[in-house]
């Protein structure tokens, strides 16, 4: 795997970290999983196409007052086994979705309002971290402009999905624009290896 090592982080993000111990530089957050699943086996749970990458509001979490979610997801999320012999899955981007992080904080999530368009995913170092820069497609890239201009400066996050797993649910300061994000933090270079190769076109 290539590794780049770059003077600055891209300048097209500015979020605020929602974990513990996470940092952002330039683009993304932080977390990864570090185990990867097949980059080429992505479905959903009844068999349909899905896809590696996208972007979701946060509707709520595990930890937080679920009474104004929809009963049938608590229920899912309730029954979800985040370490289980058979991982959740990615769902169909169209739909509301139930997931995981790789700590098993669990996640009900809004339909994508990205959903794939992954040109390029481009492990990096940086400040003794390791990162991944991925940059979206133009489609992609409007549509995450779009949904940051809905949420930005509020208290929403936007999970960061791949292949079914949240990597990372930050805030967003500001709209983002020309389709680069980096995810960084408290991750290892086999991990940031790992999120790359799913992400790889």
């Amino acid at each position: 795997m290539r590794v780049r090592r770059p003077r600055t982080a891209p300048a097209s993000l500015l979020l605020a970290a929602a974990v513990v111990g996470g940092s952002l530089t330039g683009c993304g957050d932080d977390a990864s999983s570090g185990e990867a699943s097949d980059p080429g086996s992505s479905t959903s749970p009844t068999g349909a196409p899905s896809v590696p990458f996208e972007i979701r509001v946060v509707d709520a979490t595990d930890e937080e007052d679920l009474s104004s979610v929809d009963p049938a997801l608590v229920e899912a999320l309730e029954g979800l086994d985040c370490f289980g012999t058979v991982p959740p899955g990615a769902q169909p981007p169209a739909e509301p979705s139930v997931v995981c992080d790789r700590d098993g904080t669990k996640y009900v999530l809004a339909p994508a309002g990205v959903a794939g368009g992954v040109e390029s995913a481009e492990v990096v170092e940086q400040s003794a971290q390791w990162g991944v820069v991925i940059q979206l497609d133009e489609s992609a890239a409007d549509a995450l402009e779009s949904l940051t201009g809905e949420v930005a400066g509020s208290e929403t996050r936007l999970a960061l999905v791949v292949d079914g797993q949240v990597l990372t649910a930050p805030q967003v300061a500001g709209v983002l624009t020309g389709g680069s994000l980096q995810v960084s933090g408290d991750f290892t270079q086999r991990e940031a290896d790992g999120i790359a190769a799913r992400l790889s076109p």
